[in-house]
């Protein structure tokens, strides 16, 4: 009996069976934050810094927009029934993809983020220095760098090791901070044009 209610427990967390709406973890607006907090990050720090160098406000404006409303609704269609039925979208990868493909894709992916670790750490650390130091702090870039670009590194890792609650309630605060702090630099990109 005991075996079958660790089956029962196991399939109940982490199985196929698909959830009403109250037993989901996430809402839409987790799943919107989330999404958003990935989307914010990658813009900043690469595709925007990148396309604000080289064109004018308005064709940036095309550029950006036109590229994300047809790549991102390409990309966001898998999700769209994963998260209809209530279904891990890992699992039903795997009924896409078949569990070889799912451990291929998550090793790519797992494999393809390092480059990106070592740019967060390190914006993170440039970040922090720069505020510090405009706070009268005098912070070394040559010791400091280091130090909070491995505490950028603890601190992702102590939220990623906290489960997806923690990472619900990080997204809930981060995210709509970013937001806030974006709608801002908006404002002002408008009234400064």
């Amino acid at each position: 009996m005991s075996k079958m209610n660790d089956f029962i427990q196991q399939e109940t967390i982490t199985g196929i069976v698909p959830m009403t709406n109250k037993d989901r973890q996430y809402s839409f607006w987790d799943l919107f934050l989330s999404t958003s907090g990935f989307a914010i990050a990658t813009w900043c720090y690469t595709q925007g810094a990148y396309v604000a160098q080289y064109l004018t406000f308005n064709q940036m404006l095309i550029n950006i927009f036109s590229f994300n409303i047809i790549w991102v609704f390409i990309e966001c269609l898998p999700i769209l029934f994963a998260v209809k039925y209530g279904i891990d979208l890992w699992i039903w990868l795997r009924a896409v993809l078949g569990k070889k493909g799912v451990a291929l894709l998550s090793t790519i992916i797992s494999l393809a983020n390092f480059g990106w670790y070592a740019v967060a750490a390190n914006l993170f650390a440039n970040s922090m220095i720069h505020l510090g130091n405009n706070f009268g702090l005098g912070l070394d870039k040559g010791v400091w760098a280091p130090i909070l670009g491995t505490l950028c590194v603890l601190l992702g890792t102590l939220i990623a090791l906290g489960g997806p609650e923690v990472i619900k309630w990080t997204n809930r605060f981060l995210v709509i901070a970013l937001l806030i702090v974006g709608l801002i630099i908006v404002g002002i990109c408008f009234v400064a044009v």
